[in-house]
C-alpha cells in the first residue's frame, strides 16, 4: 500500500489551470505506478486448524533453549509465521517462543501459565524468513500439555 506522505510528495500546482491540472494527474498516475511495483505482503491461512503441528511431545522441556525446524509447514517465501499456543500445566510454567534469526528480547512471544491446570491460549508473529525455524524456552521439565499450530504466514 502505498503511503499518504509518498503520494503528497508530487507538488500541486500553484494555478488551477486545465494544463496544470492534467500534468499534476500524470505525476501523480505515474508515483502510483512506480509505488504499485513494490511487493505487497500477503497473508495465506493454513488449513486444519483443529490440530496442532506440534505437541507436548515434540517439544524438549528442560530449561534450555531448543530449535523447532517449520520447514515441513512453511514454504520457502514465508517471511513471518502466525503461531497459535496452547498451554496446560499444574504450576506457573513459562514457554518463550522467539524468531531463530533474530534472537533478541523483542522477537519473541512469552506465554505464562496463570491458573494451574487451566489451558490458557496466545498467539504471536515471528520472522521465520531465512531459517524456517524458531527457537523455544520451557522453565519446566514437565507439562501436562503444549500445542504450537502455524495458522498461517506472511510473503512477499
Amino acid at each position: 500500500m502505498a503511503k499518504s506522505n509518498e503520494i503528497l510528495q508530487i507538488q500541486m500546482p500553484k494555478d488551477n489551470s486545465l494544463v496544470a491540472l492534467k500534468q499534476l494527474a500524470q505525476e501523480l498516475n505515474q508515483h502510483l505506478f512506480t509505488l504499485s511495483q513494490r511487493p505487497v505482503p500477503y497473508y495465506t491461512h493454513l488449513p486444519n486448524a483443529a490440530h496442532y503441528d506440534f505437541v507436548t511431545t515434540s517439544f524438549t522441556t528442560d530449561g534450555q533453549w531448543h530449535a523447532l525446524d517449520l520447514s515441513a509447514i512453511l514454504p520457502t517465501q514465508a517471511k513471518l509465521a502466525h503461531i497459535f499456543n496452547a498451554l496446560t500445566d499444574d504450576t506457573t510454567s513459562l514457554l518463550v517462543v522467539q524468531s531463530y534469526d533474530e534472537q533478541d528480547a523483542y522477537n519473541r512471544f512469552a506465554h505464562r501459565i496463570a491458573v494451574a491446570n487451566v489451558a490458557s491460549y496466545s498467539e504471536g508473529i515471528l520472522d521465520v524468513s531465512n531459517s524456517k525455524r524458531l527457537r523455544y524456552y520451557t522453565s519446566n521439565v514437565t507439562f501436562t500439555e503444549i500445542g504450537l499450530k502455524i495458522r498461517g504466514y506472511w510473503s512477499w
